[in-house]
């Protein structure tokens, strides 16, 4: 049986203001055919190969969104949590996992979970870190929940990457103001500062946190700038997918994200 709870009611409504389509619309975007479904993928792909088969594990899945990972966790008999502060993604991912005693659905923020201490083997923190107020804080909290020797993996955009560093140029420089409004009026677009930590910092941060890194796994070779990719989607997806083979090269940094792997101290 899923089960929902609800945590934080002071949660700002801003950061959940999705419809049950934008839900739906977002687990679509893992089997679909474009850059963005490309990044979801890759990420996933590179999460599993840090993992392995987890088996009979506790595990908490932060910014769960429609929960495209539970199933494989719930197959190898693990308990699977996740939170989120969308309803509607909450409500998508219920409809994803079914009915299991094993699978349970928080409204919660990663900054104040509600859990006991030391209560996970396994957490992950897909597209989550990016979008926090305070980084710090989100890992005090994940590093809390994490019984030791637990796993933590986290995502975050490679600021150093060609794609993103044209991405910020072409998001705050202001004398590309003009070609900006013009781009997102014809493709949309995200203007929203992200947070993109370097990889020492990242480091640094975890260990503030009692948390060990043992490794770093980029991914997302899109080649294609923006608004490229965003006119040409198929054709920037088959690329960024031909090219993924250099995250296991010396030019793997030029992922456009990077995954975290660490364990609790």
């Amino acid at each position: 049986m899923v089960t929902t709870m609800s945590s934080d009611p002071n949660a700002r409504p801003s950061a959940v203001v999705l419809t049950l389509e934008d839900a739906k619309k977002y687990r679509d975007d893992y089997d679909g055919n474009s850059p963005g479904s490309h990044f979801y993928q890759a990420r996933l792909s590179t999460l599993f190969e840090l993992i392995g088969h987890a088996h009979g594990r506790r595990v908490l899945d932060c910014g769960c969104g429609p929960a495209v990972v539970a199933s494989q966790f719930l197959r190898l008999q693990n308990l699977y949590v996740g939170i989120d502060l969308s309803e509607s993604m909450l409500r998508e991912a219920a409809n994803q996992i079914g009915q299991t005693d094993q699978g349970h659905l928080v409204r919660a923020r990663v900054e104040h979970l509600p859990f006991q201490s030391e209560c996970f083997d396994l957490v992950t923190c897909l597209g989550v870190l990016e979008y926090v107020d305070d980084v710090l804080m989100a890992l005090q909290e994940v590093s809390r929940v994490c019984a030791n020797g637990a796993i933590v993996v986290a995502s975050m955009l490679n600021r150093n990457s060609p794609y993103r560093y044209w991405h910020e140029q072409l998001v705050r420089h202001r004398l590309l103001r003009m070609g900006r409004a013009l781009i997102e009026r014809r493709v949309g677009g995200d203007a929203e500062p992200l947070n993109m930590l370097s990889v020492s910092r990242v480091v640094s941060v975890f260990s503030r946190c009692g948390l060990d890194v043992s490794e770093i796994a980029y991914y997302d070779y899109n080649i294609w700038l923006t608004p490229l990719d965003r006119w040409f989607p198929k054709v920037a997806a088959t690329t960024a997918a031909r090219l993924e083979w250099l995250r296991h090269t010396s030019l793997r940094k030029l992922g456009t994200a990077f995954l975290v792997k660490a364990s609790k101290k």
